[in-house]
């Protein structure tokens, strides 16, 4: 969920429409704050899935942040690989990560 005005400033008539326009912005409020941050969302993150065909060996990940990042983490993994950095530099598009095994993660890359 991304948090929007619902009403453009320069279109408020009168105390009426301020009033309208206030109620929806509390409730877009209260509704961010209510559990439903996401970080995909709200965030400055790229969700990726990345094969690891063979462990130990540098994989270069795409990820769509349009700056270096500056960490990752393994989201919902059901297997015991660890993911760590590769030897190579992270750059504007590509991070470049390895595992201790041959398996699919999923990742949050930041």
């Amino acid at each position: 969920m991304k948090f929007t005005l619902p009403v453009n400033f320069s279109n408020l008539e009168a105390n009426k429409d301020f009033v309208r326009w206030a109620a929806q912005v509390f409730e877009s409020i209260y509704s961010l704050f209510n559990r439903n941050i996401s970080f995909v969302d709200n965030c400055k993150t790229s969700l990726v899935s990345v094969t690891f065909a063979a462990s130990n060996t540098q994989q270069a990940v795409p990820h769509t942040l349009g700056k270096i990042p500056t960490g990752y983490m393994t989201v919902g993994s059901a297997s015991s690989g660890v993911v760590y950095a590769g030897a190579s530099q992270s750059t504007t598009q590509y991070i470049y990560l390895q595992c201790t095994t041959a398996e699919t993660k999923n990742l949050l890359i930041f």
